[in-house]
């Protein structure tokens, strides 16, 4: 695949504070932040700790002296600020990547995503030249992912996210990967399981972007998270502010598994907590290889009392310094039962295992 955008200027949304009730929502994310680090212990892997210790030291420091109005001049900020560093965009593709990389990446995702759902022909280098795709062709690649989805691919406008307005659309680096990662994740469900996941629990939320867009196109009962107190300061920002306060249920003081909200953000120790066999598939993007052997060992020993039988669990992850594979037979409880190659992302690998 071969791209013209060189010439496509990155856009930079808004990231100015919008009203006061935003200072209310910090609040909360302060005060579940502060519960969610004194309320039970957990381990995090040394790369973790130290990603966090280098790029997010400042918002740490916010949330620990209850600083709302830094806090929320720096949420307000998120996709341009040090705290997302390697987690998701951040300020490091706009200081230490051209606008070339950002461009093609995009471009890149939107073909083979566009592939993966048969919009278009699976490009061949044996047969015939590879297509160069320009502004108007990629718009109608975006036309036919989201008649395929049933829903507009266009990432929102706010809190500095940035990318690249092709037409109607507004793309950032990321989001295809973590669409084709969820379509992907639903459509093994669907072709073992003969149905749609309704309860769905994922390990490593990121900034919330997989749940966000679970709730455009496929729309679940309930979708719980299970991180570490810092990104679910990031996941509650961004998902209350995209799928309303409402939908959302941050971990709070004698927490309970709220059934009247959509989407739970909760420490990795409420794990624990969750009722046996109360979901239908879980899934991992971009995190299983970064934890310890003992930390995903916890996990899926969690999993296979939290999944119910023939449930799923879905991994799509780097298969080049840690195999997923590998930590997962520590599990007998699940079984493998595909593992292909990712269409969109070289060297990751998509796994599908079935609860027994």
């Amino acid at each position: 695949m071969n791209s013209d955008l060189k010439d496509v200027p990155i856009f930079i949304s808004d990231y100015s504070i919008k009203c006061n009730e935003d200072g209310d929502l910090v609040n909360k994310l302060i005060e579940s932040y502060k519960f969610s680090c004194r309320d039970g212990k957990f381990d995090i892997s040394d790369q973790w700790r130290n990603n966090i210790n280098s790029n997010a030291s400042e918002l740490i420091k916010g949330l620990d002296n209850s600083d709302v109005k830094f806090c929320l001049e720096y949420l307000s900020k998120l996709f341009i600020s040090t705290g997302l560093r390697g987690i998701s965009m951040s300020d490091e593709f706009l200081t230490r990547k051209s606008d070339l990389y950002v461009n093609h990446t995009i471009a890149h995702t939107i073909v083979s995503l566009a592939e993966y759902l048969d919009s278009v022909p699976t490009e061949c280098i044996e047969i015939g030249e590879i297509k160069k795709y320009n502004v108007k062709e990629l718009e109608e690649l975006l036309n036919k992912i989201s008649e395929n989805l049933e829903v507009k691919v266009s990432f929102p406008e706010i809190f500095g996210a940035y990318g690249l307005r092709l037409g109607s659309y507004f793309v950032t680096v990321d989001m295809f990967e973590h669409i084709y990662a969820l379509k992907r994740s639903i459509d093994g469900y669907i072709n073992y399981s003969g149905s749609l996941p309704r309860k769905i629990i994922e390990i490593g939320g990121g900034f919330g972007d997989a749940c966000y867009w679970s709730q455009k196109f496929l729309k679940p009962d309930k979708y719980t998270i299970i991180d570490l107190p810092y990104t679910l300061v990031l996941q509650g920002w961004f998902l209350s502010k995209t799928c309303g306060t409402n939908s959302v249920k941050l971990y709070s003081k004698d927490y309970e598994f709220n059934e009247s909200k959509i989407i739970n953000l909760v420490p990795p120790f409420v794990i624990q907590r969750l009722q046996s066999n109360s979901f239908d598939h879980a899934w991992n993007q971009n995190s299983f290889p970064e934890m310890s052997y003992s930390i995903v060992t916890d996990y899926t020993n969690s999993l296979k009392r939290l999944i119910k039988p023939k449930g799923k669990l879905y991994s799509y992850n780097q298969a080049t310094q840690v195999r997923v594979s590998k930590l997962i037979k520590s599990c007998p409880s699940f079984k493998l039962i595909s593992r292909s190659p990712s269409w969109t992302r070289s060297g990751y690998v998509e796994e599908l295992y079935e609860r027994i």
